[in-house]
Protein backbone atom coordinates (compact mmCIF):
# COMPACT_ATOMS: atom_id res chain seq x y z
CA UNK A 1 0.00 0.00 0.00
CA UNK A 2 2.72 2.64 0.74
CA UNK A 3 4.62 1.30 -2.25
CA UNK A 4 1.44 2.12 -4.30
CA UNK A 5 1.09 5.54 -2.36
CA UNK A 6 4.42 6.20 -3.31
CA UNK A 7 4.23 5.02 -6.56
CA UNK A 8 1.19 7.42 -7.70
CA UNK A 9 3.46 10.19 -5.42
CA UNK A 10 6.56 9.76 -7.88
CA UNK A 11 4.33 9.37 -10.82
CA UNK A 12 2.84 13.02 -10.18
CA UNK A 13 5.57 14.78 -9.56
CA UNK A 14 7.33 13.47 -12.58
CA UNK A 15 4.44 14.58 -14.38
CA UNK A 16 4.36 17.94 -12.70
CA UNK A 17 7.86 18.43 -13.40
CA UNK A 18 6.73 17.73 -16.88
CA UNK A 19 4.02 20.00 -17.49
CA UNK A 20 5.81 23.21 -15.34
CA UNK A 21 5.94 25.47 -17.74
CA UNK A 22 2.09 25.27 -18.70
CA UNK A 23 1.39 25.07 -15.00
CA UNK A 24 3.59 28.60 -13.69
CA UNK A 25 1.74 30.12 -16.94
CA UNK A 26 -1.85 28.66 -15.68
CA UNK A 27 -0.71 30.56 -11.95
CA UNK A 28 0.67 33.47 -13.89
CA UNK A 29 -2.99 33.86 -15.94
CA UNK A 30 -4.84 33.46 -12.60
CA UNK A 31 -2.52 36.20 -10.27
CA UNK A 32 -3.09 38.75 -13.50
CA UNK A 33 -6.74 38.09 -13.37
CA UNK A 34 -6.23 38.95 -9.48
CA UNK A 35 -4.33 41.37 -9.66
CA UNK A 36 -6.26 43.44 -12.39
CA UNK A 37 -9.29 42.63 -10.47
CA UNK A 38 -7.55 44.07 -6.84
CA UNK A 39 -6.44 47.27 -9.21
CA UNK A 40 -10.04 47.73 -10.54
CA UNK A 41 -11.72 47.48 -6.54
CA UNK A 42 -8.64 49.92 -5.83
CA UNK A 43 -9.89 52.10 -8.72
CA UNK A 44 -13.45 51.77 -7.90
CA UNK A 45 -12.44 52.71 -3.97
CA UNK A 46 -10.13 55.63 -5.03
CA UNK A 47 -13.20 57.24 -7.67
CA UNK A 48 -15.59 56.58 -4.84
CA UNK A 49 -13.50 58.70 -2.34
CA UNK A 50 -13.00 61.36 -4.55
CA UNK A 51 -16.70 61.44 -4.82
CA UNK A 52 -16.97 61.90 -1.18
CA UNK A 53 -14.32 64.64 -1.20
CA UNK A 54 -16.32 66.47 -3.84
CA UNK A 55 -19.42 66.45 -1.75
CA UNK A 56 -17.78 67.31 1.29
CA UNK A 57 -16.56 70.01 -0.59
CA UNK A 58 -20.05 70.96 -1.74
CA UNK A 59 -21.55 70.63 1.41
CA UNK A 60 -19.26 72.41 3.02
CA UNK A 61 -19.67 75.32 0.45
CA UNK A 62 -23.12 75.16 1.06
CA UNK A 63 -23.10 75.36 4.66
CA UNK A 64 -20.75 78.92 3.99
CA UNK A 65 -22.96 80.01 1.30
CA UNK A 66 -26.01 79.94 4.11
CA UNK A 67 -24.31 81.32 6.75
CA UNK A 68 -22.69 84.07 5.30
CA UNK A 69 -26.61 84.92 3.25
CA UNK A 70 -27.56 84.35 7.17
CA UNK A 71 -25.05 86.65 8.93
CA UNK A 72 -25.74 89.47 5.80
CA UNK A 73 -29.64 89.13 5.67
CA UNK A 74 -29.05 89.36 9.68
CA UNK A 75 -27.03 92.80 9.27
CA UNK A 76 -29.47 94.03 6.57
CA UNK A 77 -32.34 93.35 8.90
CA UNK A 78 -30.48 95.41 11.74
CA UNK A 79 -29.59 98.07 9.20
CA UNK A 80 -33.13 98.70 8.41
CA UNK A 81 -34.28 98.90 12.05
CA UNK A 82 -31.69 101.39 12.78
CA UNK A 83 -32.62 103.35 9.57
CA UNK A 84 -35.82 103.37 11.02
CA UNK A 85 -35.39 104.23 14.86
CA UNK A 86 -33.28 106.88 12.94
CA UNK A 87 -36.30 108.16 10.69
CA UNK A 88 -38.29 107.97 13.85
CA UNK A 89 -35.75 109.96 15.97
CA UNK A 90 -35.70 112.58 13.03
CA UNK A 91 -39.40 113.27 13.00
CA UNK A 92 -39.14 113.60 16.78
CA UNK A 93 -35.97 115.77 16.58
CA UNK A 94 -37.96 117.80 13.77
CA UNK A 95 -40.79 118.14 16.11
CA UNK A 96 -38.55 119.60 18.78
CA UNK A 97 -37.10 121.78 16.27
CA UNK A 98 -40.08 123.51 15.33
CA UNK A 99 -41.21 123.87 18.82
CA UNK A 100 -37.60 125.71 19.38
CA UNK A 101 -38.65 127.89 15.79
CA UNK A 102 -36.25 125.44 13.94
CA UNK A 103 -36.42 123.65 10.52
CA UNK A 104 -34.35 120.33 9.68
CA UNK A 105 -33.11 122.56 6.50
CA UNK A 106 -32.07 125.05 8.45
CA UNK A 107 -28.49 125.90 9.48
CA UNK A 108 -27.05 125.21 12.40
CA UNK A 109 -26.12 127.99 15.39
CA UNK A 110 -22.28 128.43 14.85
CA UNK A 111 -22.01 125.56 12.14
CA UNK A 112 -21.82 125.51 8.49
CA UNK A 113 -24.94 122.68 7.79
CA UNK A 114 -28.06 122.13 8.45
CA UNK A 115 -29.92 120.07 10.89
CA UNK A 116 -30.77 117.47 8.40
CA UNK A 117 -27.09 117.06 7.50
CA UNK A 118 -26.11 116.82 11.02
CA UNK A 119 -28.66 113.90 11.47
CA UNK A 120 -27.55 112.00 8.27
CA UNK A 121 -23.34 111.61 9.72
CA UNK A 122 -24.53 108.64 11.81
CA UNK A 123 -26.41 107.33 8.62
CA UNK A 124 -23.81 107.89 6.66
CA UNK A 125 -22.01 104.69 8.17
CA UNK A 126 -25.08 102.51 7.77
CA UNK A 127 -25.14 103.25 4.05
CA UNK A 128 -20.95 102.18 3.22
CA UNK A 129 -22.44 98.99 5.40
CA UNK A 130 -25.06 98.52 3.78
CA UNK A 131 -23.50 98.94 0.30
CA UNK A 132 -20.88 96.51 1.23
CA UNK A 133 -22.88 93.85 2.34
CA UNK A 134 -25.14 93.61 -1.17
CA UNK A 135 -21.76 93.85 -2.92
CA UNK A 136 -20.83 90.57 -0.58
CA UNK A 137 -24.11 88.42 -0.98
CA UNK A 138 -23.79 89.57 -5.33
CA UNK A 139 -20.48 87.99 -5.33
CA UNK A 140 -22.84 84.79 -4.38
CA UNK A 141 -25.66 84.44 -7.12
CA UNK A 142 -24.51 83.22 -10.12
CA UNK A 143 -26.97 82.45 -13.84
CA UNK A 144 -27.31 78.92 -12.13
CA UNK A 145 -28.01 79.79 -8.29
CA UNK A 146 -25.26 77.60 -7.65
CA UNK A 147 -21.70 79.76 -6.53
CA UNK A 148 -18.69 78.58 -8.25
CA UNK A 149 -16.17 80.73 -5.59
CA UNK A 150 -14.21 78.33 -4.10
CA UNK A 151 -13.95 77.29 -0.06
CA UNK A 152 -11.12 80.09 0.10
CA UNK A 153 -13.43 82.87 -1.38
CA UNK A 154 -16.05 82.25 0.82
CA UNK A 155 -14.20 81.77 4.05
CA UNK A 156 -12.86 85.60 2.98
CA UNK A 157 -16.29 87.03 2.26
CA UNK A 158 -17.57 85.32 5.44
CA UNK A 159 -15.05 87.51 7.63
CA UNK A 160 -15.25 90.40 5.45
CA UNK A 161 -19.11 89.81 6.76
CA UNK A 162 -18.29 89.53 10.44
CA UNK A 163 -16.29 92.39 10.16
CA UNK A 164 -19.15 94.43 8.77
CA UNK A 165 -21.43 92.74 11.73
CA UNK A 166 -18.69 94.26 14.04
CA UNK A 167 -19.00 97.40 12.42
CA UNK A 168 -22.58 97.80 12.61
CA UNK A 169 -22.89 96.72 16.02
CA UNK A 170 -20.45 99.96 16.37
CA UNK A 171 -22.67 101.67 14.35
CA UNK A 172 -25.72 100.86 16.18
CA UNK A 173 -24.02 102.01 19.32
CA UNK A 174 -22.96 105.36 17.89
CA UNK A 175 -26.19 105.64 16.70
CA UNK A 176 -28.23 105.48 20.54
CA UNK A 177 -25.57 107.45 21.59
CA UNK A 178 -25.56 110.12 18.73
CA UNK A 179 -30.11 110.10 19.49
CA UNK A 180 -29.36 110.66 22.85
CA UNK A 181 -26.78 112.92 22.80
CA UNK A 182 -29.45 115.37 20.70
CA UNK A 183 -31.99 114.55 22.82
CA UNK A 184 -30.16 115.77 25.98
CA UNK A 185 -28.51 119.18 24.28
CA UNK A 186 -31.80 120.56 22.48
CA UNK A 187 -34.18 119.35 25.28
CA UNK A 188 -32.21 122.12 26.94
CA UNK A 189 -32.52 124.62 24.64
Amino acid sequence: MEQIIMNEFIMFWDCLGINSGQIQVVLNLIVIVLATIAALYAKKQIAIAQQLREDEIRLSRHRLTVSILDLAYSCKKDIFKLRKDFYDFEIEFSKLLQIRGFKLDDLMPEFDYTFREWLKFPTETLSRIEKTNRDLVAKLHTKNGDSDLSLHELETILIKLMDIASSLEHSKQGIIERIEEIRTSYNTI
